[in-house]
């Protein structure tokens, strides 16, 4: 009975303190701790819960089952945007980011507030494990950019076992080392999956006791070194039957694929472990499609493109007693509504004028309750999504109807084309994003 009283005190709180946030659903109160995990390079046809049938994938699957699945869930179609987007809030353009860094940085992102600075000054404990990619040096690291702890790497791919990254030259083929605790090079012996997984669950361990916000953003399935290089612990290669090199091989990748699935299987126990599995979002994400061996079926294209191939990603999560299991949604989302949406699940308002969200609160989709209104959603340089609609390199295609994007009915919707054509056109340029020069096939 107090109980009751007491969460129905903290409601009103919240609705007249933070209007805006209570405007969408709002879970009960309760502030969980947040565990978002991001693949590198996963395909849509590359988990179970979205059909794919080589690759046993039953962790990141007991996630659909146990909470929902979103079937038309967006990202960039490379990595670095993705990720300043997904912990911005915003179009990656906005922070200074508008393509894949290799190498060096870009000051303007620094002064971009994330997700994790805002949980922080909220009283979470925030914490960065595996691949960061937005920044290699000064101000744009993570312990600059609101993570309390970080475990990783700076770059973009990484030699799972040498731990050097061969984008940044240093005079040796293999790259420069690439590995760091905190602000700190280290120096660590193991296959950065399996390093990445106890770095996680220690970091569950060192704050079961207070809310925290953990990104947990595995390098895996993303080649190594060169296109189509593939490293996995000889375990997993027997597991998938590959004899000899596993490059640019379905079995490689399958493998790659299945110790991040282990690894996730072992976070997942150790929140239960720690009787933190009621009180934890999980949210599991790929940040843009796969290329090579890698599966975006049913769709066409795949990274580096704006078809649906490239930019359509898995997406899933679970909270327990709050997300009801087995929800499938439609909605169609992008990774810039991560950070709104998980700052309205911890009662968190930022700051007015603090920050500028492109992105919304699709908390509503996660529970089942009202549908994500349609709005444009832009990829550069050539693409715009809205409603059924998708305008791409100046063909109109019908998504509902043909999502393998193989039919341009651009001359039989003249206006919706203007009408898209002219969104797009605003949004480069309100984002200075510079019109291709050529058109995309």
């Amino acid at each position: 009975m107090i109980k009751s009283i007491f969460n129905s005190y903290v409601v009103l709180f919240l609705a007249v303190a933070f209007p805006g946030m209570m405007r969408a659903e709002t879970p009960a109160p309760g502030r969980p701790n947040i565990l978002l995990i991001v693949a590198d390079d996963l395909g849509y046809g590359d988990l179970g819960c979205f059909g794919c049938k080589d690759i046993p994938t039953p962790n990141i699957d007991s996630l659909a089952q146990a909470g929902v699945r979103f079937s038309q869930a967006y990202a960039y179609n490379v990595c670095s945007p993705t990720r300043a987007s997904l912990i911005t809030g915003s179009y990656a353009e906005r922070n200074g980011i508008r393509t894949v860094l290799m190498g060096g940085s870009v000051p303007l992102f620094g002064k971009a507030t994330t997700v994790a600075q805002l949980l922080h000054d909220a009283g979470y404990v925030t914490g960065l494990v595996g691949k960061w990619h937005l920044g290699y040096e000064g101000n744009v690291t993570p312990t600059h950019m609101g993570y309390d702890e970080f475990f990783g790497f700076r770059g973009g791919k990484l030699d799972y076992f040498k731990h050097t990254d061969s984008t940044q030259k240093n005079g040796t083929p293999d790259g420069k080392h690439d590995l760091w605790e905190g602000e700190k090079e280290i120096f660590r012996q193991g296959y950065t999956t399996d390093l990445f997984t106890d770095r996680a669950r220690q970091f569950i361990r060192d704050h079961n006791r207070q809310p925290f916000f953990l990104e947990l953003t595995y390098n895996a399935p993303h080649y190594a070194t060169t296109l189509g290089v593939y490293e996995a612990p000889e375990a997993y290669l027997q597991r998938f039957g590959v004899k000899g090199s596993p490059d640019k091989t379905r079995g490689g990748y399958a493998a790659m694929v299945s110790c991040m699935d282990d690894g996730i299987g072992r976070v997942l126990a150790e929140l239960k472990a720690q009787k933190l599995e009621e009180k934890t979002l999980v949210i599991f994400i790929s940040d843009n499609g796969a290329e090579v061996a890698g599966s975006n079926h049913p769709f066409s294209g795949g990274k580096h493109s704006n078809k649906e191939g490239g930019i359509r990603v898995p997406w899933v999560a679970r909270w327990p007693g709050v997300i009801p299991p087995g929800l499938v949604r439609a909605d169609i989302l992008h990774v810039m509504d991560l950070t709104p949406t998980m700052l309205a699940v911890a009662q968190v308002s930022p700051p007015p004028g603090k920050v500028h969200f492109d992105g919304t609160n699709i908390w509503s989709a996660f529970v089942g309750k009202d549908p994500v209104p349609d709005r444009p959603i832009c990829f550069p340089k050539n693409a715009i999504r809205e409603g059924k609609w998708k305008l791409f390199s100046g063909k109109l295609f019908d998504l509902v109807a043909d999502p393998g994007e193989s039919k341009d009915v651009a001359a039989q919707n003249p206006e919706v084309c203007a009408r898209l054509a002219a969104q797009l056109d605003a949004w480069r340029q309100e984002l200075k994003i510079k019109k291709p020069l050529r058109e995309e096939n």
